[in-house]
């Protein structure tokens, strides 16, 4: 986010993460749960396979824990970029200006690691 000569804040990214752990939370569960229950809620009710929209897990059982920081990089950078690509072209798709034609459109990146120990009590 910039501020202009006159004051005004011009976002440069329709995408931010929350400073605080509250935040986080609220974050992840409007934009990140809800989205998600979403589209499973949608290909598991609709007959038709292509109306399904993309749902994907990738994961391994077997990851060696010293490759972890290098793999949890390389995915990260990678979703980064992704991501603002997909931003950079919902940017430009959206600037129809007639309400009624539009409609909510997104896509949901995030990476996990089955740790119990990694969520504090």
């Amino acid at each position: 986010m910039t501020e202009s000569e006159g004051g005004l804040f011009i976002a440069r990214r329709r995408s931010f993460v929350p400073a605080t752990t509250e935040e986080r939370l609220i974050q992840g569960l409007q934009y990140g749960l809800r989205p998600l229950a979403m589209t499973v809620a949608h290909n598991t009710t609709t007959d038709d396979p292509r109306n399904l929209r993309f749902q994907r897990i990738v994961w391994n059982y077997c990851l060696p824990k010293a490759k972890r920081v290098a793999v949890d990089a390389f995915v990260t950078q990678r979703l980064e970029e992704f991501s603002q690509e997909i931003d950079d072209l919902l940017s430009e798709a959206d600037k129809s200006g007639n309400p009624a034609e539009q409609s909510v459109f997104g896509v949901g990146l995030y990476h996990f690691e089955d740790d119990p120990t990694d969520v504090g009590s």
